[in-house]
């Protein structure tokens, strides 16, 4: 159990205009013609009937870089809507190149990699959308989540534990840090949190699944039994098969040491 468990019926938790580039518009300014009269004065007057009338050409403006920028974030928020995540990607570097302090096209990158399995380039892309600014609860609580998934636990629990002072009734930061905690052996702490979450979001079946492991793993057998039941009742036909064959287990084996056993089992084979 202790490996933090993944919610695969979890919510975890966003896009521009797009205006058309205009196009530039050449310069090209005629050139003045002048007939000299046919008598001979000491000036040269131009023929009325020759002279163009002088014309402005407009300036062609440049699109402004943030302009740019934006429109290459939605086009590449489009390619990754449809998986196309390389073709994201390069369009998220197009706009860090534009201009390399802005943390938007970091940020969203990082989610990019998240969805790829890149943990690293992910908490690589979040870490640096921050260093450049960017102070959104959101990104730290990715940047939590992927720390999580790769073992950097003390950070991140730093991470989601701002996340929190922010928002306290953050469901996904609350269960965030019940798995972290989990996995550090502050068992306390994470039931803590669970019950928080179960306290704020009732219908949250990850929470009552996750703290009736939890309970059965530290030995508290009636609370393990209410929690599961209460996770089964919820979930429905969408309970996990293997927590159901371990609560009838938990259910009717009346020695500890055999339940608690076969509950590592179900819990690894659920993580």
């Amino acid at each position: 159990l202790i490996g933090g468990l993944v919610s695969s019926q979890e919510e975890p938790p966003p896009t521009p205009h797009n205006p058309s580039i205009p196009t530039r518009i050449p310069t090209n300014t005629p050139t003045m013609t002048f007939t000299p009269s046919p008598t001979l004065t000491p000036s040269i007057t131009p023929s009325p009937t020759n002279t163009p009338t002088p014309t402005t050409t407009p300036t062609a403006t440049e699109v402004p870089i943030e302009v740019q920028i934006e429109q290459l974030m939605e086009q590449a928020d489009e390619q990754a809507d449809i998986g196309n995540y390389d073709e994201a990607l390069a369009l998220y570097e197009e706009a860090i190149a534009l201009d390399p302090t802005n943390p938007e096209p970091y940020a969203d990158r990082g989610y990019v990699y998240w969805d790829m399995g890149e943990l690293e380039d992910a908490e690589q892309s979040f870490s640096a959308a921050i260093q450049r600014g960017e102070r959104a609860p959101h990104i730290y609580l990715a940047r939590a989540d992927v720390r999580l998934e790769l073992g950097q636990l003390d950070p991140a629990l730093s991470d989601i534990n701002r996340v929190i002072a922010e928002e306290p009734e953050n469901v996904e930061a609350l269960l965030i840090k019940a798995r972290i905690s989990q996995q550090l052996g502050l068992y306390e702490d994470a039931l803590d949190s669970y019950s928080q979450v179960i306290e704020l979001a009732p219908d949250s079946i990850n929470a009552w699944l996750e703290r009736g492991l939890l309970q059965a793993d530290l030995g508290n057998i009636e609370a393990a039994i209410a929690d599961l039941d209460e996770y089964i009742t919820r979930a429905g036909d969408e309970a996990d098969p293997d927590v159901v064959a371990f609560f009838e287990e938990l259910t009717s084996t009346p020695v500890e040491g055999e339940f608690i056993a076969y509950g590592e089992v179900i819990t690894g084979s659920i993580d």
